[in-house]
């Protein structure tokens, strides 16, 4: 349906195709340091567009291109709201996942209970994370918590929202003209901006 309870644990889905009447939607963003090497954020990228792909899901992800002062805004829709979960906690990282799978197997899912494919996808794009992390000597990227994403569901349209999926690199997530690029993302949460 199209209601929607953010939760740090997803519940048990069936693996169905999802209603076709029905689309959920996903906005996210969060200012974190990337990599200003576009080689090494093409790691990212490459994650993101293969989860994406997976979970069937369309629409824009961009990456800020910089070590700093950027970070990561998309807009994601599918019709399957298995697979738009499984998204947002594959953003949360691994370090959201709880420690076994109940039945003292030390899986990694917690009280995670996933559709048949989701533990490999989950599990390809944690390492990839890690992969660039590792490369950009950041912080893996990871989103707070599911209260950050604004889940939206629509019955109005018979045709996705969005009819592909985009994931780019791009020196401001909000374009300024590079006005604003070059505020260290540390300066961002201390008082007013001077009008320099």
């Amino acid at each position: 349906s199209c209601e929607y309870e953010a939760k740090e644990t997803m519940k048990k889905t069936s693996n169905d195709e999802g209603r076709k009447d029905e689309q959920h939607i996903i906005l996210f963003y969060k200012y974190f340091p990337l990599s200003s090497d576009p080689e090494i954020l093409q790691i990212y990228r490459n994650a993101l567009l293969r989860i994406c792909q997976s979970l069937e899901l369309t629409g824009r992800i961009l990456l800020g291109l910089s070590s700093d002062a950027e970070g990561i805004n998309g807009t994601l829709a599918g019709w399957n709201k298995a697979n738009i979960e499984t998204f947002m906690f594959a953003m949360l990282g691994k370090k959201k996942d709880g420690g076994d799978d109940g039945n003292g197997n030390g899986n990694g899912n917690g009280n995670l209970t996933m559709t048949n494919n989701s533990n490999g996808i989950l599990n390809q794009f944690w390492k990839e994370l890690s992969e660039f992390s590792y490369h950009a000597n950041v912080p893996i990227p990871v989103i707070d918590s599911m209260h950050e994403f604004k889940y939206s569901c629509t019955t109005d349209k018979k045709e996705l929202v969005f009819p592909d999926l985009t994931v780019r690199m791009v020196k401001e997530l909000i374009n300024t003209g590079g006005v604003l690029s070059s505020i260290p993302i540390d300066d961002t949460s201390k008082g007013y901006l001077s009008p320099k």
